[in-house]
């Protein structure tokens, strides 16, 4: 084939689904910062910054542009105003938003090389955020309801993803079974069991319905694991042949013939002889004539009989081969069952897992970290509003826990390996907070400068302006003494030498256990070249001690 047409062909493939991407996709080309010297060999797919220069990686391969200073500036106003707003109406909302848009840059940016991943976590923080914060004020919905409500749609997403991959065989985790349509109708029957018993404990007045659902869905395959095993029922098994009774070849013989002796004719004596003879005649005749009946008549009994042995022989070999090939497609039927649903639960199991790992864990953490936002919010305007220390407390650990369980929603949505995740997180998150301590060193300044200085504003400095200050000093001064510190020489280790090294101006000779082991290679070295000019050896000990 042409090559120009191979790659037309590519080009015309369809792709996968999202349902079979979300979790698996390809990142698209990794990429570090704009600096020559940058190793982009290092960076991962996960990373927020570079490597190398610790740039935001955010931006792509090129030099940031103006616009995206001033994005980056608008950005950081908005924050500030947030809290502003926050603490000037005594409201949560204002604060609420700004760890609403922080939360989105921990889940998405982190996957912004995986398309449909980096939705999915958007659309994941979104919904949850927006039902967190309804739950928190209940203005639609009463908790309760909003509580089960929200796990029913969970459960019915989960049960729809979950459909979605069985029927195409669980997304390859299945292995070669998952090609198999039929396991793979077992396996969409299936389905109906986990989200039927989970939604069970949910509503106890709708225990008994979500029940039925589950018990349905496992007989439902059941069903279409039998009815499947019937119309694989012989290719499980091979054919075998029953037992014959065998039959005769031909009737039974006759081993017995008539013979039949005529008196010997001659003339009567007289009347009585005559009529005698007569007489005599006419019994041989009826007696003859019996004879040759009777033998025809067991000749056809014999006939008779063959015929009837052989059917019923026939018959009874009938009989013994249609029990056998029953019995034969029956338990094919059954063995075709078992291997179909044995095929189904697998593609379940498969579909189970990677439902669990691309939708509902991210989904559960999505949803605390929500919660955790909305009740930091609050701990916020509380400690604007009085500054007492508890709710500082409370801030720092929000911000900490909203921050990992978010972490954890985008690891488990990337799909890459765990410690490659880990290693990105750990990075991306040591260079976040240094960047975010100084920002809100900035605006802990600058926000409550108005209102300490001159009794203007809402905000005053405190706890949090003194202890973001304190923590700055103390890494200015470590850093400061690290650099004061004098660094030790590093030793230069000379190879590929082949003369002894200069004799030291001293007269001490140094201790034979402290000579070095390059200096003894150099000495032999020594020794070899002035033995073949002929010349003595030099004096052990005289070399140069470094």
């Amino acid at each position: 084939m042409h090559p120009a047409i191979e790659d037309e062909t590519e080009l015309d493939a369809a792709p996968d689904p999202w349902w079979l991407e979300l979790g698996t996709e390809p990142s698209a080309p990794v990429h570090g910062c704009a600096q020559p010297d940058c190793d982009w060999d290092e960076v991962e797919a996960s990373d927020v910054y570079c490597r190398t220069h610790e740039v935001f990686l955010g931006w792509g391969p090129q030099r940031p542009q103006p616009l995206h200073y001033m994005a980056i500036g608008g950005l950081r106003v908005a924050i500030a105003a947030g809290f502003f707003f926050t603490a000037l109406l005594d409201s949560m909302l204002p604060v609420w938003g700004v760890a609403l848009l922080c939360g989105l840059a921990i889940a998405a940016l982190p996957l912004r090389l995986f398309r449909i991943n980096l939705r999915a976590a958007a659309l994941y923080w979104t919904v949850t955020a927006v039902a967190g914060l309804e739950l928190w004020f209940g203005v639609f919905f009463a908790r309760d309801a909003m509580l089960v409500w929200s796990a029913f749609t969970g459960l019915a997403a989960w049960w729809g993803l979950t459909v979605l991959l069985a029927n195409s065989g669980g997304g390859g985790g299945a292995g070669a079974v998952g090609e198999d349509r039929g396991a793979q109708l077992v396996a969409v029957t299936l389905t109906a069991i986990p989200p039927g018993l989970a939604a069970a404990f949910v509503r106890p007045e709708w225990r008994d319905a979500f029940l039925v659902v589950a018990v349905g869905g496992l007989t439902g395959g059941l069903l279409v694991a039998a009815i499947i095993g019937v119309l694989r029922g012989g290719r499980h098994l091979e054919r075998a042949r029953p037992p014959q009774i065998p039959h005769l070849k031909r009737p039974l013989g006759m081993r017995w013939r008539l013979q039949f002796h005529r008196s010997r004719p001659g003339r009567p004596a007289g009347p009585i002889d005559r009529i005698a003879r007569g007489v005599l005649a006419f019994f041989q005749v009826v007696l003859a004539g019996s004879a040759v009946g009777g033998s025809h008549t067991v000749s056809a009994l014999r006939l008779l009989g063959y015929g009837l042995a052989v059917a019923a022989v026939a018959l009874l070999n009938w009989l013994v081969w249609i029990s056998v090939e029953a019995s034969r497609r029956v338990l094919g039927s059954i063995v075709a069952a078992a291997v179909v649903m044995w095929a189904g639960m697998r593609i379940l199991w498969a579909t189970i897992r990677r439902a669990t790992r691309v939708l509902l864990l991210p989904v559960v953490f999505a949803s605390s970290a929500a919660m955790t936002i909305t009740w930091w919010a609050e701990a916020v305007r509380r400690y604007f509003a009085d500054g007492d220390l508890v709710n500082l407390a409370w801030i720092g650990g929000g911000v900490a826990a909203a921050a990992i369980t978010l972490t954890f929603a985008w690891i488990t949505l990337s799909g890459q390996p765990l410690a490659i995740s880990l290693r990105s997180a750990q990075h991306s998150a040591t260079i976040a907070s240094t960047k975010g301590l100084l920002i809100l060193a900035l605006f802990a300044v600058a926000l409550g400068a108005p209102g300490t200085l001159f009794n203007t504003g809402p905000i005053r400095w405190g706890w949090l302006t003194a202890g973001v200050l304190v923590l700055l000093t103390i890494a200015t001064l470590i850093h400061f003494a690290a650099r004061l510190k004098p660094r030790p020489r590093r030793r230069i280790r000379r190879r590929g030498r082949t003369t002894p090294p200069r004799p030291a101006a001293t007269s001490e000779r140094p201790d034979a256990n402290h000579v070095e082991e390059e200096d003894i290679e150099a000495v032999s070295a020594s020794m070899d070249a002035t033995s073949a000019r002929g010349g003595s050896p030099p004096r052990p000990g005289t070399g140069s001690r470094r």
